[in-house]
């Protein structure tokens, strides 16, 4: 049995979901999303799961972060980022992909900018702690 742990874009440029997918929708959004693996969504019904799990990322980040105004500000705005890119029209995965790599960064506590590095490769130039730190702390239960 070949197992499908990638999901694809179809040359009818459908999105065919993989295990991996169909898990992270389980999770994220509920079990209606058991046994989508493989199952080629239209655009339209791709970015209206998009759609769904940004406002779930939105809503987990407002319930589980407490930071600065200036940090809420910027992870407010890569939120809405990635949901003008999502309801953009003709836009490309990559884009949304972009939006949400700089929703991870500003998570952790900024976008590096290693604009006058021909190339950053070196990890002394992803040091983010001088605005901030990030600490987890696990819980009791």
């Amino acid at each position: 049995m070949d197992l499908d742990l990638t999901s694809i874009r179809t040359s009818d440029n459908k999105i065919k979901l993989s295990f991996f997918a169909e898990d992270m929708l389980r999770y994220i959004l509920g079990s209606y999303y058991t046994n989508w693996h493989g199952y080629e969504l239209k655009e339209k019904e791709w970015k209206h799961i998009l759609r769904k799990l940004s406002t779930k990322l939105e809503i987990a980040i407002k319930r589980n972060i407490t930071t600065d105004f200036i940090h809420s500000e910027q992870i407010r705005d890569s939120l809405e980022g990635i949901k003008r890119k999502i309801n953009q029209s003709n836009n490309s995965d990559p884009d949304i992909i972009m939006a949400l790599v700089a929703l991870c960064f500003h998570l952790i506590g900024d976008l590096p900018n290693n604009t006058d590095k021909k190339y950053a490769n070196k990890e002394k130039y992803f040091n983010l702690a001088d605005k901030r730190s990030l600490l987890f702390l696990q819980n009791k239960k």
